[in-house]
């Protein structure tokens, strides 16, 4: 019994100078005097990353979301800042970090260090990067920041989308002849709840002329709503789509094209003119996709920042022609001499034939005997023809070779053909 008395004491005492600590200092003074209580003592600090320049005002940062979206071979350009409360005691210098799950996934903090003031924040830049072959998925991926200080240490974490996005215009590189027809799609892969689209598709409108386009039919009646305009003077096609309802529409999910698959959404049918060649680059501006995301919450998705964006080129050329040559009669008595009419017929080969006009020009070997003026035959063939005589007294077995050489037009290439006239 006696040895109990001088813990009992002990125990008094204590709980005295916790009293008066409370009474004097507050519950901090209390915990402290206490020991290591684990809990906050008021000597801390907090710490956050956004989106934004960290050159830029505060006030232009944003916050990280679910839907924040980093392209495989591009970086995005963060904030990471740290705050004391102006009644906390902390004065240390952070030390910060930056940790990563994936290894195509990099993070280069631009000041390791930072010492937030009371009552004030101090921050540096975070340069996020996706290596081209990082890995995507649908689901989002957790990336920290961690700031150690003065034994104490705190982690934010955010979530960031990787995507290997890509809007493409294919074929990439398109030849075709004038007059001819040509569909160009629109696609996208690695993309998920696609839910609407706005697109301007340029063209040179001295080479190509758009004649109609056709959009997926989840963006049409009853399933969605178009609206569209073609304008052949500037070379532009301007197109933006919705799908109706939450979520997209009762018969028809959102779409979903993941990985490197590609989902076409569009087409666009052209022609070329008939008179230039040269090569027309097709280029997309303004382009919004959105994304259906949470609880219908419309997300607008913007080139270079949701996805990359592909362009094409259009080389048009000349139709190919072929030219051949008959003669009636195709022989004759040379002794006496004697006259063939010979006819140069111009056909089109390319697609969508286009009758060929203008000059063909004929010789006897090298020696010109006339010329004359391509007229119409039938669909994409033309004809004209021209005399020739054999002089009296030509000599059996002399070579009389007609050659009818067709000179082209705006839109044909040059052609020739010939025919071998027999003396006898």
């Amino acid at each position: 019994m006696q040895t109990a008395k001088p813990k009992s004491k002990r125990r008094t005492i204590i709980l005295a100078a916790v009293v008066i600590a409370v009474i004097g200092g507050g519950a901090a003074a209390a915990l402290f005097f206490l020991g290591n209580t684990g809990r906050n003592t008021g000597r801390d600090f907090t710490i956050f990353v956004k989106q934004g320049n960290p050159n830029s005002p505060s006030g232009t940062w944003s916050s990280i979301t679910q839907d924040t979206v980093l392209l495989n071979g591009s970086s995005t350009r963060l904030v990471v800042g740290a705050s004391v409360n102006a009644s906390s005691s902390f004065n240390d210098i952070l030390t910060l970090s930056f940790s990563s799950p994936l290894a195509g996934v990099t993070g280069l903090i631009a000041r390791s260090a930072l010492h937030p003031a009371k009552g004030n924040i101090d921050w540096t830049g975070l340069n996020v990067t996706a290596a081209s072959n990082a890995p995507s998925r649908q689901q989002y991926y957790n990336f920290t920041v961690t700031a150690t200080g003065g034994g104490i240490t705190h982690v934010a974490t955010f979530p960031l989308l990787i995507r290997t996005s890509v809007l493409r215009i294919y074929p990439v590189s398109l030849q075709t002849t004038k007059n001819s027809s040509f569909v160009v799609g629109l696609g996208i892969n690695d993309i998920y709840s696609f839910y609407g689209f706005q697109f301007y598709l340029n063209y040179n409108a001295s080479l190509l002329r758009a004649e109609d386009f056709s959009i997926a039919s989840a963006f049409l009646p009853p399933n969605g709503f178009a609206l569209s305009s073609i304008n052949n003077t500037i070379g532009q096609v301007a197109v933006s789509a919705t799908m109706l309802g939450s979520p997209c529409y009762v018969s028809v999910p959102c779409i979903d094209s993941p990985g490197s698959q590609v989902t076409n959404f569009a087409n666009v049918t052209f022609t070329a003119n008939a008179t230039n060649a040269g090569i027309s680059s097709l280029t997309l501006t303004q382009t919004i996709l959105t994304l259906l995301h949470g609880q219908g919450d419309i997300v607008p998705v913007n080139a270079n920042i949701g996805y990359h964006a592909t362009t094409a080129d259009v080389s048009v050329v000349n139709r190919t022609s072929v030219t051949s040559v008959n003669c009636v009669p195709p022989s004759g008595i040379g002794a006496t001499g004697f006259t063939t009419q010979c006819t140069a017929t111009v056909s089109d080969s390319s697609p969508g034939a286009l009758n060929p006009t203008r000059v063909v020009r004929f010789y006897n070997g090298t020696s010109f005997i006339q010329s004359c003026n391509l007229a119409f035959v039938s669909n994409g063939v033309s004809s004209c023809s021209v005399p020739f005589a054999i002089p009296v007294g030509t000599p059996s077995g002399t070579p009389q070779m007609i050659i009818a050489d067709y000179l082209g037009d705006e839109s044909h290439d040059v052609s020739s053909g010939s025919f071998d006239v027999t003396v006898t």
